[in-house]
């Protein structure tokens, strides 16, 4: 198995963590907020392109 490879399981379980922290403050993941998610730890954006989508995806919803 590849090391750089992050397998679905452990994704989904670093989902499921994040939302059921964000459950606590009211708040409940969308199907985009969890692919973008799941495309930065699978090293598919870097720690910048990660920040910038937010950033974008964040001024949309307002």
């Amino acid at each position: 198995m590849n090391k750089n490879k992050v397998d679905e399981e452990r994704l989904d379980e670093a989902i499921r963590l994040a939302q059921g922290n964000t459950k606590h403050e009211g708040i409940v993941l969308n199907e985009e907020e969890k692919k973008l998610i799941k495309e930065h730890l699978t090293g598919n954006l870097s720690d910048e392109e990660f920040i910038e989508k937010v950033r974008k995806y964040a001024m949309e919803k307002e």
